[in-house]
């Protein structure tokens, strides 16, 4: 295994390790999510809100699929 280059790498892998792929992009598609209602709400920017949504559904549903 390589070792982490960043210090984001390093942060990811131990959350990983701690909680399992799956819950960590389940995890990030919440984010996601909630930074789309944020913006939709916060700055009435639709076309952003809908992008970030997009991308949520997206880690959602490969999260799905993850098998570790």
């Amino acid at each position: 295994m390589n070792t982490p280059v960043t210090a984001l790498e390093a942060t990811l892998e131990a959350l990983v390790d701690r909680h399992g792929l799956r819950a960590v992009v389940e995890a990030l598609g919440q984010v996601c999510s909630d930074k789309a209602d944020h913006i939709a709400e916060n700055w009435a920017d639709m076309a952003l809100a809908k992008t970030w949504d997009r991308e949520a559904r997206v880690l959602i549903r490969a999260a799905r699929e993850v098998r570790v």
